[in-house]
């Protein structure tokens, strides 16, 4: 399987969209994260986007903050999702190897800071039937304007990673840089360790 492109529980989603903030304190440029957690049924992957400040950020807000509340809420998230969607994912390849895995529809928060760039969360969830091995792609295209992207990887509960150069420990890699055309990929096998309580 490879998509261009969802559900984890609301506290996975809430911590994590907390992390991101202290990730992207200056705002100069577009600036992009990933967090992946790969399961034994599914694979979970964070997008967290930040949209340049000034006009970018100025046109996306007047297409879709309706009320002009400074904010993105309500339906307003209904209407602007596909386009966050598209800038967040822009030149993002996810591939689980040998594996045609279902995709959830996409979760988006965002985060509304007044004066501040446009700031999303996007949470893919793909499920996938239980397997003794797998190996996930994150690829960025080699194309001119995308962003660099930091991705960190993580192993859920019993599973361990089996193989990649930037792993930090069995549960997780380092944090890890994409640049356009690079290609990050770990292995993950079944833990011998048993299940935490």
């Amino acid at each position: 399987m490879r998509t261009s492109a969802t559900s984890t529980s609301a506290l996975l989603f809430c911590v994590l969209w907390l992390l991101s903030a202290t990730a992207h304190a200056h705002d100069l440029k577009v600036e992009r994260s990933i967090i992946a957690q790969v399961h034994a049924t599914k694979v979970q992957i964070l997008v967290i986007y930040n949209e340049a400040p000034g006009d970018r950020s100025e046109r996306f807000m007047a297409k879709y903050d309706v009320n002009r509340n400074a904010r993105i809420d309500g339906s307003e998230v209904l209407l602007a999702t596909p386009e966050i969607s598209r800038l967040a994912l822009l030149g993002l390849e996810f591939e689980v190897e040998g594996e045609k895995p279902k995709m959830l529809p996409p979760e988006v928060k965002f985060e509304n800071k007044p004066g501040k760039p446009v700031s999303a969360a996007i949470l893919l969830t793909y499920e996938l039937d239980a397997v003794p091995q797998r190996t996930l792609h994150i690829r960025q295209k080699p194309a001119k304007g995308l962003p660099e992207t930091t991705v960190a990887i993580e192993a859920g509960e019993g599973l361990t990673i089996s193989n990649s150069s930037g792993a930090a420990s069995t549960r997780t890699t380092a944090p890890l840089r994409l640049t356009p055309g690079d290609k990050i990929s770990v292995t993950f096998a079944a833990s011998r360790e048993p299940p935490s309580r």
